[in-house]
């Protein structure tokens, strides 16, 4: 499913050397899911004392769209409580603006 389908956006992280980018969940369409993404390598980091961001590796091409969008590794985001469709969360990757 393409991220644009997704209402896919960028915020402002909580580090500055990053992106927020949040999209809806492909499995359900209700939750949404927000994660950290930069063009470095994926880490954990520590971006103040004591409080650590988890970052997500992007590559994009040329004209920056979202249909060239591509985040290493995997993005688990269980969502912890069921959401009236019964969704428990997506698993899955972001390749060439598509959540599959």
């Amino acid at each position: 499913m393409k991220l644009e389908e997704l209402g896919a956006r960028f915020e402002p992280s909580e580090y500055s050397g990053a992106q927020r980018l949040s999209f809806k969940c492909p499995t359900c369409r209700q939750r949404v899911i927000s994660i950290d993404i930069w063009a470095g390598k994926s880490s954990n980091l520590e971006y103040e004392a004591g409080k650590k961001i988890r970052l997500w590796h992007a590559e994009q091409g040329p004209q920056r769209d979202w249909a060239t969008l591509t985040i290493t590794p995997s993005i688990d985001s269980p969502h912890g409580k069921a959401a009236d469709s019964g969704c428990v969360g997506w698993h899955g990757f972001v390749t060439r603006g598509q959540a599959a």
